[in-house]
């Protein structure tokens, strides 16, 4: 395997506070607190869903932080109003890291040239 793909794996397939810093030192931006937690806490809910049959857990817990849905023994609930937040949330969290991008490297920085 070349190197950057094991570089890359081992930012990717680790905690999500590993790939958001990651994405930040790299990219020279900023991620809003309340996107990270959003999406740290849907990581662990699928990771509940997979590896645990939707059953909250410690874990859960610990990763979810202030954002867990559920307590101990409680079945995650995954419903269309969830659903629907989670693809706003990604959707705003795409949306930041790309304007972000765009004002730090693209046509919006100080002095580039507009096409």
């Amino acid at each position: 395997m070349p190197l950057i793909q094991k570089q890359l794996f081992a930012v990717f397939y680790g905690p999500p506070e590993r790939y958001f810093a990651y994405v930040q030192t790299i990219l020279s931006i900023e991620i809003e607190k309340e996107l990270k937690d959003s999406f740290a806490e849907m990581k662990a809910s699928r990771d509940i869903i997979v590896h645990n049959s939707g059953i909250a857990n410690d874990l859960y817990i610990a990763k979810s932080g202030k954002k867990a849905r559920a307590r101990p023994g409680d079945r995650l609930q995954i419903n269309r109003a969830y659903f629907e937040g989670a693809t706003h949330t990604m959707k705003r969290l795409i949306h930041s890291v790309y304007a972000k991008s765009l004002d730090q490297f693209g046509e919006h920085r100080p002095g580039a040239k507009k096409k």
